[in-house]
């Protein structure tokens, strides 16, 4: 599992392959699951990339 800021990424110990869960904490909803893949696009989910903390899940 990891985390970057309120976004947090988990793997399914039984799955096979890269893919990987994508969550994102609000603090209404709790944490939800956003998606799952190998990586996923910045700009899609609606996150400025920053070149000092850059997102480690994104592509």
């Amino acid at each position: 599992m990891g985390c970057w800021k309120d976004w947090a990424t988990g793997w399914d110990p039984k799955q096979q392959g890269d893919g990987a869960y994508l969550f994102r904490y609000t603090s209404s909803r709790g944490w939800r699951i956003h998606g799952a893949g190998s990586a996923f696009n910045c700009a899609d989910l609606g996150i400025t990339r920053d070149p000092d903390d850059p997102p480690p899940f994104c592509y």
